[in-house]
């Protein structure tokens, strides 16, 4: 009995020697985690920072452009390069209409062979 008794003591001992080292880990690995996490707080803080900065200067430029835009008058003529384009749309979008309304007996690739016929040099 002695020696059931003995063996018990020592296995306990054994134990109790394992387990204080593991603790004392969790303890550091605990700090570390602690210290990771204080890291990322300071870098999500200096990046919500950063944009917040960036959204002021957005709505500054947007001040400035609306600024801007109030100041133009109200009814500047279209240059003629656009008014010229969109004719040219136009045209072509007639062309379009008249190919698919002409001869309901074409095929879909004479129906298209016809359109680019008609719009010429519409298509720049």
């Amino acid at each position: 009995m002695l020696t059931r008794l003995g063996f018990a003591i020592a296995v306990v001992g054994a134990c109790a020697a394992l387990s204080l080292p593991a603790g004392q880990a969790f303890a550091d690995e605990s700090a570390d985690l602690k210290k990771e996490v204080a890291e990322q707080r300071a870098l999500l803080d200096a990046q919500q920072q950063r944009l917040e900065a960036q959204r002021l200067r957005l709505e500054a430029l947007e001040r400035r452009l609306d600024e801007k835009l109030a100041a133009q008058p109200a009814a500047q003529p279209q240059p003629a390069a656009s008014q010229q384009a969109a004719s040219q749309g136009e045209g072509f979008k007639e062309a379009i209409a008249k190919a698919w309304s002409s001869d309901a007996a074409q095929t879909p690739a004479e129906r298209l062979v016809a359109a680019t016929n008609d719009v010429g040099s519409g298509i720049t």
